[in-house]
């Protein structure tokens, strides 16, 4: 297992083998930002971390919790990683190619979903230590930060012959 402790200037970093862990530093100036490639599995990520990015979309993962901890899975069922939730008002931000989603644990302890961890404001199952609790899909959450549809280039006009 690789094991990456981020410096405060290191404010992006890709995995792409598996079994990683990555450490933020807390004292970094700038937020960092962990990218998982497809070829990334059982990675680590910790609760310094102020986002991750996933290759694909929402709809192409499903999660559950367990504690303060995010399971992503990948269509097929893969373990991507666990990812340690912050306990800030923002949380820890998902960014996927539908859009960047806050990922909280709701404080709100007279709630219906209190302690569980929240994707766009939609709950994730929770499994407790050892169960067998499937992950699932998350049903419309709501973007921070919607992607923009990318208008695509024209096509340019032929050079007319001599």
């Amino acid at each position: 297992m690789a094991r990456v402790f981020l410096d405060p200037q290191d404010t992006n970093y890709i995995v792409s083998n598996p079994n990683t862990s990555v450490y933020g530093n807390n004292s970094a100036a700038q937020p960092q930002t962990v990218t998982l490639t497809s070829s990334a599995a059982k990675a680590d990520i910790d609760q310094n971390i102020a986002r991750v990015n996933l290759a694909g979309n929402i709809e192409d993962f499903a999660f559950k919790s367990t504690g303060n901890l995010l399971e992503i899975y990948d269509s097929a069922g893969t373990l991507l990683a666990r990812v340690a939730i912050q306990m800030s008002e923002e949380g820890t931000a998902l960014g996927t190619n539908s859009g960047v989603f806050n990922v909280q644990i709701n404080t709100d302890m007279g709630s219906e979903n209190a302690g569980a961890i929240t994707i766009g404001g939609q709950a994730v199952p929770q499994a407790q230590e050892g169960d067998d609790t499937p992950p699932a899909k998350v049903e419309n959450p709501a973007p921070v930060q919607p992607v923009e549809p990318v208008e695509p280039e024209p096509e340019p006009e032929p050079e007319p012959e001599p």
